[in-house]
């Protein structure tokens, strides 16, 4: 199960600033961890505990490597991605360098 992270903590970790609807997450390398920042949106649908978010429940079911081969230790916007067995897991939708979208 996903692990909850300070909430004060995770906007630095993450490296962006909490949006508005968008979940944005960091694969960290030394940790081989997923940091999710959810959106405001999420925190008014899901309250305290965001282990109940769509995107929690898709990282409890593991990371696909080759989805973040060139994504690690970068701020990433998320998406959720199902394969041919139906398990759902989060992968990066595109990648942001100061502020910016970048490709």
């Amino acid at each position: 199960m996903s692990e909850l992270v300070d909430p004060s903590k995770i906007e630095d970790i993450v490296g962006i600033a909490r949006a508005e609807h968008i979940h944005f997450g960091k694969l960290v390398s030394d940790e081989g961890v997923l940091y999710i920042l959810h959106p405001f949106s999420c925190l008014q649908r899901h309250g305290d505990d965001l282990r109940q978010c769509p995107f929690s429940l898709a990282l409890d079911n593991g990371l696909n490597p080759e989805d973040w081969d060139l994504y690690w230790d970068d701020t990433v916007a998320l998406c959720i991605i199902q394969n041919s067995e139906g398990s759902r897991r989060p992968a990066p939708s595109f990648r942001f360098y100061n502020g910016e979208i970048s490709y």
